[in-house]
């Protein structure tokens, strides 16, 4: 990566949190924020590039509640009517701890499935969530766990759509 990958890449982020300023879309900030201090190499023009307002969108609405200490993982077939924007991809959130190489596994058993992969993005972030599991505040990444504070793994995949329910109910598993 140059610089000039890594201007242009602030460009793309910079573009992006005026654009969702613009929507007054609350939340998305801070989202963003923790996405690009967090994921490895955002700020190059390839990454930024991967991120678009439907991504945020889903991952900040994966985000919003966990219950207790299971992973959620939502597996969907973006239509407008439902989620407000389409994809002629399968899209995979997990929520889960904080643990080494849950996007690797991920990918892994994707692959195994023959499912072509499109997109994988996956952040660390450290939270705050209430008793009930609903997300309080999203840290930079910087931040540690401790102080009620906790980290989690958010990973949003895109695949080969896979049109059979009976396949996504076997994939969510």
């Amino acid at each position: 990566m140059n610089n000039d990958d890594e201007i242009i890449g602030d460009e793309i982020i910079d573009g992006l949190l005026k654009y969702l300023d613009a929507q007054s879309r609350p939340g998305y900030r801070e989202l963003v924020a923790a996405l690009v201090s967090e994921r490895n190499g955002l700020r190059s023009l390839s990454n930024a590039r991967d991120i678009t307002v439907e991504m945020l969108t889903a991952e900040r609405d994966a985000l919003q509640q966990r219950e207790g200490e299971a992973s959620g993982v939502r597996v969907f077939n973006p239509g407008f009517e439902q989620h407000g924007w389409s994809s002629r991809h399968t899209v995979v959130i997990v929520l889960t701890d904080g643990i080494p190489f849950v996007s690797e596994s991920l990918r892994l058993e994707l692959t195994r499935r023959g499912l072509a992969l499109h997109i994988l993005q996956s952040s660390d972030l450290t939270v705050q969530r209430d008793a009930t599991g609903r997300l309080e505040h999203l840290y930079p990444a910087s931040v540690s766990a401790g102080n009620g504070r906790r980290r989690e793994a958010l990973v949003y995949i895109e695949f080969s759509r896979v049109s059979d329910s009976a396949q996504l109910q076997e994939i969510a598993e």
